[in-house]
């Protein structure tokens, strides 16, 4: 389906026009329709207003979602450092605390572990008193990749346990079973090897209901 241009002769079609875009972008991207959810996003964000910082921020966000999932972390990180442009001015923590969420995991995916590890602290900072359960747990999460890839297996533990605990608090099965697995990693790569056991076993349990 191709992006619909706006009516112009409704008073608020280019805000309409952009938010359908961006639900017809949400829908393409839960798909895995990468392309099709960029393209989405990028009409969304030329119909939405110049001065909607926040609508703004959001889809160049989304954008470098897309990007990340592609394996695009240079245009991951773009995108970002516009959405921060945007948001800037807001002041709003959550806002903040998740662009620097999604700059902690690109820079971590990139190979880039010291200011990915520094995202994340910040992230995790600003985001702990709020209910962004999720998006805490894939902090700790990526914290935990960082440490697991640069040798830190006792940081990569505590991180990786804090985000099994917050997955939890929100019933999270499938990235419960993505915790249990990065434990399973962290024993294996330090020689226990019941509790890897245990810990794979687990992740595939709950994989298995997520199949379900």
């Amino acid at each position: 389906q191709k992006p619909i241009p706006p009516n112009a002769s409704e008073p608020n079609a280019p805000q309409d026009a952009a938010l359908r875009q961006e639900e017809f972008g949400d829908l393409s991207q839960a798909a895995d329709q990468f392309d099709a959810a960029r393209e989405y996003y990028a009409v969304a964000l030329a119909h939405a207003r110049p001065d909607d910082r926040a609508i703004r921020a959001r889809l160049l966000i989304k954008l470098a979602d897309c990007d990340h999932r592609q394996g695009r972390y240079d245009r991951a990180l773009d995108q970002l450092a516009a959405a921060r442009t945007a948001a800037r001015p807001l002041r709003d923590t959550t806002l903040n605390g998740l662009l620097a969420s999604r700059l902690a995991r690109s820079h971590v995916a990139a190979g880039a572990y010291t200011p990915g590890t520094r995202y994340a602290r910040a992230a995790f900072r600003m985001l702990r008193s709020t209910n962004e359960h999720v998006e805490l747990g894939l902090i700790e999460q990526t914290q935990g990749i960082a440490a697991l890839r640069t040798g830190d297996y006792p940081a990569a533990l505590d991180a990786f346990t804090g985000s099994l605990a917050s997955f939890r608090r929100v019933e999270d099965v499938g990235h419960m079973a993505g915790a249990h697995s990065n434990l399973g990693l962290v024993y294996k790569n330090t020689g226990q090897w019941r509790e890897a056991t245990r810990s794979f076993e687990q992740a595939l349990r709950l994989a298995e209901k997520v199949g379900d």
